[in-house]
């Protein structure tokens, strides 16, 4: 980052996600990797921010990681992926998450 002039970076998981078919291994892999992006910015304040990310297409689990990346991460926003195995963001499925 400081070869190439960039003071800060926020992180986030990129495609594929976290969601591999089962809900309880991409519930433990979400708080997994927010909590390693907490300490990231912990650890280099002003250097990094983080997307947390969500156990998608699992509504339960995202509702309470998104709770958790919120009120006790204190996350720079939500990191998203376009679609969820046959599920595109602008799905009814997804509203509990997207009207929050």
């Amino acid at each position: 980052m400081d070869a190439n002039g960039v003071a800060t970076a926020l992180v986030s998981i990129s495609a594929p996600g976290i969601w591999f078919g089962n809900a309880a291994k991409a519930r433990h892999l979400a708080r997994i990797c927010n909590q390693y992006a907490t300490q990231m910015a912990t650890d280099y304040p002003g250097r990094f921010g983080f997307f947390a990310a969500l156990p998608l297409p699992d509504i339960a689990g995202s509702l309470a990681e998104l709770r958790h990346g919120v009120e006790e991460l204190h996350c720079d926003g939500i990191g998203l992926i376009t679609n969820y195995g046959d599920h595109y963001l602008g799905d009814s499925h997804f509203d509990a998450i997207l009207m929050k």
